[in-house]
């Protein structure tokens, strides 16, 4: 499972065994996270080979990620509505607020 917006990614695997037969627990840990129902069928985004990073790209691939990440799935009607020196979008959607040209 990935997500466009991750760009961090850490997983480990421990073997346990159970009754005698090895059996495997998988964890990753992703930065930014993306499940979510709207987004859990965008492992990548579409367009151009790094028209949105066109000075930080890597084998087409961009390579700028956003430091912050949006706690709030609605962030763009957030800011839109609100503006970025509101309390609420301040706090939640800091990656819309603070990241212009970066991965977010």
């Amino acid at each position: 499972i990935v997500w466009a917006t991750s760009y961090l990614i850490g997983c480990a695997i421990a073997p346990c065994r159970h009754k005698g037969s090895p059996r495997y627990f998988y964890v990753c840990h992703y930065c930014h996270e993306g499940n979510y129902p709207e987004t859990k069928h965008e492992p990548y985004k579409t367009g151009v080979p790094c028209e949105a990073c066109p000075n930080n790209c890597e084998d087409k691939l961009c390579t700028n990620p956003c430091i912050y990440y949006d706690e709030y799935t609605d962030c763009g009607l957030e800011v839109r509505f609100l503006g970025c020196n509101h309390s609420t979008p301040r706090m939640f959607c800091q990656a819309t607020c603070l990241c212009d040209t970066e991965i977010k």
